[in-house]
């Protein structure tokens, strides 16, 4: 549970309370700032991040990731390493480290790790992956992309969303789905 600086937590015998953290005490859209979020990797490793700062415990207290400032986003892929997205960078956390993942954007929208293991991130214009150790650009057959959301498809496509268009990612071909749009 996060309320207001404090985060308190069961760990099976009994509740326990850290208010050492020091995480911005404004909430909801007092300032812009958002409600701090937890995030549990598959390993144990608790993160804690709001619009300004990023926290890690790997069972020793609570360590501020000061390299890291703004963080949006953070997702863990199949082989365990946890992607932080911030609003001009995305780092990657693997092997107790953090590491630039190498790409530089401004306005990185969202993080997807797809069932099969593959990492997708966007801009609002252009879709990137995550192949063999660095990010590929995919170009678009479209003329352009307005890209909000990011979801994976049963089939493993990829379905955007951007502005009022809806469009499948396939084979390494876009698509836009008509979707009616009521007023």
């Amino acid at each position: 549970e996060l309320t207001k600086s404090k985060l308190s937590w069961d760990d099976g015998g009994g509740w326990n309370r850290d208010d050492s953290v020091g995480l911005n005490r404004a909430w909801g859209s007092f300032l812009g700032l958002e409600r701090p979020k937890l995030y549990e990797a598959r390993n144990g490793a608790m993160w804690l991040y709001d619009n300004k700062k990023l926290y890690l415990n790997n069972g020793s207290g609570w360590i501020n990731q000061s390299q890291i400032s703004e963080p949006t986003q953070l997702i863990e892929t199949l082989d365990g390493t946890v992607w932080v997205a911030t609003k001009s960078a995305l780092w990657r956390y693997q092997q107790d480290q953090i590491q630039d993942s190498g790409l530089r954007e401004n306005d990185l929208r969202a993080l997807l790790a797809t069932s099969d293991g593959r990492l997708y991130t966007h801009t609002n214009r252009y879709l990137y992956q995550y192949q063999a150790g660095t990010w590929q650009r995919i170009e678009s057959n479209l003329d352009r992309l307005y890209l909000d959301k990011l979801f994976e498809l049963p089939d493993g496509s990829l379905l955007l969303f951007g502005g009022r268009k809806v469009y499948r990612y396939t084979n390494g071909t876009f698509s836009i789905i008509d979707v009616p749009v009521t007023e």
